[in-house]
């Protein structure tokens, strides 16, 4: 994993290599500031603007685990593609925009939000994210000696969850998410939207992706062949190349902006 701004001069050569490119991007933690509440989150609008003239050289994809209505609200773009609930919504294509997700899946995630609901009352801090396809559970407002106790809970009763083949749990950042474990993924929908793309304009799209979380690492394996870029140093992580911070995205879009492929 390299830091990337050194090697901008070989990113340039990649980009300006291929004959089109495709942006997609995580929305928190990436292009949005993580903030304390997750609906406090928004789009800067410097980095809106940016995004925008972007799109008007190559398409841009966002690439999400926010609810679709949700997503298309904070980014308040339509004429960007949205890859939203990790994949199982989106407002590109003709059919299929809802990948169907089994009535005993939706029911297990239900269960298992509800089981953790309960504890609220000891934990009031706790955060509980409510989405279509998957429930996130927020622990970082709460005093250190709570989030111990609560991880410590959350992780034997998730051992349940991990048994369990139809759900699969992520842990980042202070927040722990369950979703349908059905082999569909950022790195499914990453691909699909370039399928998308290459189909609409007869063109092959070489992806830019970038993205903060666990649940973008199945996009950066996906995308062996384009550019992946990861907001802050993992070593395990497969993305090639990574930025320090989320602060460190925009500096990446203008110098990308400059290029004017």
């Amino acid at each position: 994993m390299k830091y990337i701004f050194p090697k901008l001069p070989e990113i340039e050569d990649k980009i300006k290599s291929q004959k089109y490119m495709a942006l997609l991007l995580d929305f928190d933690g990436t292009i949005s500031p993580i903030v304390k509440k997750p609906e406090s989150a928004c789009l800067p609008e410097k980095t809106r603007n940016i995004l925008k003239k972007i799109n008007e050289i190559f398409p841009v994809v966002i690439v999400t685990g926010r609810p679709l209505n949700v997503i298309k609200k904070k980014i308040g773009v339509r004429q960007f593609l949205y890859a939203a609930s990790h994949g199982w919504e989106r407002n590109f294509g003709v059919k299929f925009r809802k990948k169907i997700v089994p009535k005993f899946v939706l029911k297990k995630l239900n269960q298992f939000r509800k089981i953790v609901e309960k504890i609220k009352e000891y934990y009031p801090s706790l955060i509980i994210e409510k989405k279509p396809y998957s429930v996130t559970f927020h622990y970082h407002l709460m005093p250190t000696g709570q989030k111990k106790s609560l991880k410590g809970w959350l992780e034997k009763f998730f051992k349940i969850v991990h048994k369990q083949t139809s759900i699969k749990v992520f842990y980042d950042k202070e927040t722990i998410e369950i979703l349908p474990g059905l082999n569909w993924t950022k790195g499914n929908i990453a691909k699909l939207a370039l399928k998308y793309l290459h189909k609409k304009n007869s063109k092959k799209f070489t992806p830019i992706y970038i993205g903060d979380s666990t649940t973008d690492e199945d996009a950066f394996r996906a995308l062996k062949k384009g550019i992946t870029i990861r907001v802050g140093k993992n070593e395990t992580s497969a993305a090639k190349w990574y930025l320090r911070d989320q602060s460190e995205v925009n500096i990446f879009l203008k110098w990308l902006l400059s290029l004017k492929i």
